[in-house]
């Protein structure tokens, strides 16, 4: 016959070796954590607690936490499952929590020609008056090669010069010596 002990070993290895399987799926590059429902927490819509891990790793944490206090603990069935029914949700909402913080720390990389106002630079390839050339704009951090041209379309620019951006213009910038 089989006993409610029984059963909560059972959902304690499924959920264990599904874990252990989706680890190592991720390990080795096979992102198998995009499998969520469509039931979202919060306004940001970027906390997902019923998704396959964390459905996995409600199973692993129920069977594992019912099975110790009625075991080990020696708690009423009733009580037990309670518990481990509390410990269960809350291991899905700490997987959900802890993919949720690690897809925050993602960036695209995009710099917007935008953020280069009021940033300095040098020039790359001369220019004067209304002719293009080319500088060199360090954005946050990132040295940046942009079109360049003169700002009220006045100056004379030699390589090497210190420059500023001073306006911003479809895709290029307007400079002034620094």
């Amino acid at each position: 016959m089989i006993t409610i002990v029984d059963i909560l070993t059972g959902m304690a290895w499924a959920g264990g070796l599904a874990l252990v399987f989706q680890l190592a799926s991720v390990v080795f590059g096979f992102d198998t954590t995009d499998t969520d429902v469509d039931t979202e927490l919060g306004d940001d819509g970027g906390v997902r607690m019923f998704s396959i891990l964390g459905f996995t790793s409600f199973l692993f944490m129920f069977g594992l936490v019912g099975r110790y206090f009625i075991l080990t603990v020696g708690l009423h069935l009733a009580l037990s499952i309670l518990i481990a029914f509390a410990v269960g949700v809350g291991s899905m909402y700490l997987v959900a929590y802890l993919f949720y913080k690690a897809k925050s720390l993602e960036t695209n990389g995009t710099i917007r020609i935008q953020n280069a106002l009021d940033c300095t630079g040098t020039v790359y390839l001369p220019f004067k008056n209304d002719l293009n050339g080319t500088v060199h704009i360090n954005v946050n951090g990132i040295m940046r090669e942009y079109d360049g041209k003169a700002f009220d379309g006045k100056g004379n620019f030699k390589v090497g010069d210190s420059v500023k951006v001073k306006e911003v213009k479809g895709n290029f910038v307007e400079v002034i010596k620094n």
